[in-house]
């Protein structure tokens, strides 16, 4: 009996995603492991910086833990060229606990907590990071060039694989990288920038936290596929963390702290889709004015974690699929929550604790949000996602309380998170973000299109680092499907007794209709079957369900459809 106690403790401790079969073996390590302190170096922050700009988007990199912005102009710019930008900042949170300890490494708009560099085996920063401040970059063009003339760039001549960059091994030796033997830098789809960088490089200024012991191996990527627009929109970022500390990480939480700015500042809104685990920015009203405005067809931009940690033993259904636990089953983002810049309880953070709190979907306070209004007081109902209704229903800042008056835009901040994990030394974990750009006829229906493409992005999500030409003898990139839009509405709005669901399909396939709660727990299964091309309809009995907000969507086997809010009422 006091083994199965000390089990069930170590699982709560030491975190999760460990399997049962290693549980035992780990436990007195657990329990008997001292907490390291970590060596904190005396490292500049890094000055590399370089652009993502094989397609529609130019995208600027930095390797201090930001991305598209320093003490300047905002580099996030779609479509390239035209002086618009959809993102002002991008910052890397992450932030976990060593023996009780929380630790952080995050930043706002300055006193970033990454610098250039690998850890050694004990967790300890280089004594001198500026030799590895650099961001390489190669693209499919380098790689035809040499292949075809012998032109090679620096960076394809200097790619550090000894340092963790990708390669394609040409020459059947593991570990060297020989260009003239036929190696070659792995590149993700048509253009790829890579840096390495740590949180152990200096004291961090923003937290006042303790070093993590992390190593952050970054590639970012876009694809050039004019048949594929929603591509050519997109940016991409691989992230391998290493946990180098002799310490075991708990509750390790990952994210991104955004400051939108889709075009105009000032007349911003945010949302959260707890299914699709999307966190986006949208116009507030249907002009985007000043001078980098969408005007009349304002944008929409979305963070998407398409690819993260396998959580395939922790008796949850990550996913939302309708399965637990299921092989290779991935956590995907797990909070979204937006803040204000004032100082106040759901303000701009001050501590480590409020750093961590909000990867969390938690205030400064260490509350949750809480379903309806501003994520406080209108109910007491805790939710993981802000905002997680569709525009312009409830809950969404178009209607923040059922029937109320929307929100006033402005200038917006968010962070969407990914968590808990655990990290034992030597672990690592790896993260796909895919940034997505839509634009449409008007506001609402930009945020329609940007759901469809994280619906496309995640259909193809375990394809996507498989398209590269860069192998030796490159073949044909297997292609991205082309994806059909569904059709699918509900009436009446809001609902007692019962809500009728249509949905039009444009050829036979294997569809299902399924609704969920605002946990995302599956409520039922409405339709499940081959149904030929054309409309169709389902009941939803709602006197059978309380009061309160639902989510349904059509599922096929190549597509989700977009998820649709259902208001249950008595």
């Amino acid at each position: 009996m006091l083994l199965v106690k000390l089990t069930r403790a170590y699982q709560v401790h030491c975190g999760r995603g460990v399997s049962a079969a290693v549980t035992a073996f780990l436990l007195l390590a657990c329990l008997a492991a001292p907490t390291y302190a970590q060596t904190v170096g005396t490292c500049s922050h890094g000055e590399a910086e370089a652009d993502l700009d094989i397609a529609n988007v130019r995208a600027r990199m930095f390797n201090k833990g930001n991305l598209f912005w320093h003490a300047g102009s905002p580099v996030y710019e779609v479509p390239k060229d035209s002086g618009m930008a959809a993102i002002f900042v991008t910052n890397l949170w992450i932030g976990g606990q060593v023996d009780g300890e929380i630790r952080v490494s995050a930043s706002n708009y300055h006193d970033w907590e990454m610098w250039p560099g690998p850890l050694d085996d004990a967790g300890n920063p280089p004594a001198d990071c500026a030799p590895y401040d650099r961001i390489y970059k190669v693209s499919d063009e380098d790689i035809r060039l040499y292949n075809e003339r012998g032109e090679v760039t620096t960076d394809m001549a200097d790619w550090p694989v000894t340092l963790g960059a990708p390669v394609v091994d040409g020459d059947g030796i593991a570990g060297n990288y020989n260009l003239a033997a036929g190696d070659r830098p792995r590149v993700y789809g048509d253009q790829t920038l890579w840096w390495l960088m740590n949180d152990a490089g200096n004291r961090h200024e923003t937290t006042e936290s303790q070093p993590l012991g992390l190593e952050v191996r970054v590639a970012a990527f876009a694809f050039d596929d004019p048949m594929d627009s929603w591509f050519d929109d997109a940016t991409f970022y691989l992230f391998d963390v290493i946990n180098r500390s002799p310490n075991t990480i708990d509750s390790l939480f990952f994210g991104f702290h955004s400051d939108p700015d889709v075009g105009d500042a000032g007349d911003d809104f945010v949302g959260g889709d707890s299914l699709l685990g999307l966190g986006y920015a949208y116009n507030g009203d249907n002009m985007d004015g000043g001078s980098a405005g969408y005007r009349d067809r304002p944008a929409a931009i979305g963070y998407d974690l398409i690819l993260g940690p396998v959580v395939d033993d922790d008796e949850a259904d990550n996913d939302f699929d309708g399965a637990i636990d299921e092989v290779g089953e991935m956590l995907p983002f797990t909070s979204f929550m937006t803040f204000s810049s004032n100082t106040g309880v759901s303000g701009t953070p001050m501590s480590l604790e409020h750093y961590y709190y909000y990867l969390q979907s938690r205030w400064k306070d260490g509350t949750p949000i809480t379903y309806g209004g501003v994520g406080r007081s209108y109910s007491t109902t805790p939710v993981p996602f802000m905002f997680s209704g569709d525009p312009p229903n409830f809950w969404s800042e178009d209607q923040p309380t059922p029937g109320g008056r929307p929100h006033v835009p402005s200038d917006r901040r968010f962070v969407i998170g990914s968590g808990p994990l655990q990290m034992v030394p030597g672990q690592s974990e790896r993260f796909l973000l895919a940034i997505l750009f839509a634009r449409s006829q008007d506001r609402l229906k930009s945020v329609q299109r940007l759901k469809q493409f994280s619906r496309n992005a995640q259909s193809v999500s375990d394809r996507l680092l498989r398209f590269d030409t860069t192998a030796y003898n490159p073949g044909t990139p297997e292609p991205v499907p082309r994806l059909p839009e569904f059709s699918l509405h509900h009436y009446p709005m809001p609902s007692a007794e019962i809500a009728v669901i249509e949905y039009e399909i444009l050829t036979e396939m294997d569809v299902r209709v399924r609704v969920f709660d605002v946990a995302g727990r599956e409520v039922g299964t409405l339709i499940e079957g081959v149904r030929s091309a054309g409309e169709h309809e389902a009941v939803l009995r709602t006197s059978d369900l309380p009061s309160g907000m639902y989510f349904y969507r059509l599922e096929s086997e190549i597509l989700v459809s977009e998820t649709k809010q259902l208001v249950v009422i008595r």
